[in-house]
């Protein structure tokens, strides 16, 4: 029981900061730990989905007796908790991850411009 109180605390303790952060756009201000909020909210749907996984086995259900009300709800919660974390890592590879900078975007301006125009030998 007290896993489930935990997550509800870090549950509204990552809106408090996601809700903070709204209110600093709004106003102009950006804040630099975005990406922060980010990754916690991903730890938080991991946190979920791994400390409601032996909940089956400790109420002496089988994890698949779909006939079960609880063990289908148990299904939906991790299923919905698992594309929870998928999308955000997604975002989070888009928005924040940092990009390979490839050779023609290097910066260096002392090097020769290639030539797309084949020159004859």
């Amino acid at each position: 029981m007290v896993f489930y109180v935990n997550g509800a605390v870090a549950n509204a303790l990552i809106h408090s900061f996601m809700y903070y952060q709204y209110m600093q756009q709004a106003r102009g201000i950006t804040v630099g730990w975005k990406s922060w909020l980010t990754r916690a909210q991903q730890v938080q749907f991991l946190w979920g989905i791994v400390t409601f996984a032996p909940w089956p086995y400790f109420c002496g259900f089988s994890y698949f007796d779909f006939s079960s009300g609880p063990v289908i709800v148990w299904w939906l919660h991790n299923g919905i908790l698992f594309a929870f974390l998928v999308l955000f890592n997604l975002f989070f590879n888009v928005r924040y991850a940092k990009k390979p900078v490839s050779t023609a975007d290097s910066g260096n301006k002392d090097a020769p411009a290639k030539s797309p125009v084949k020159k004859d030998q």
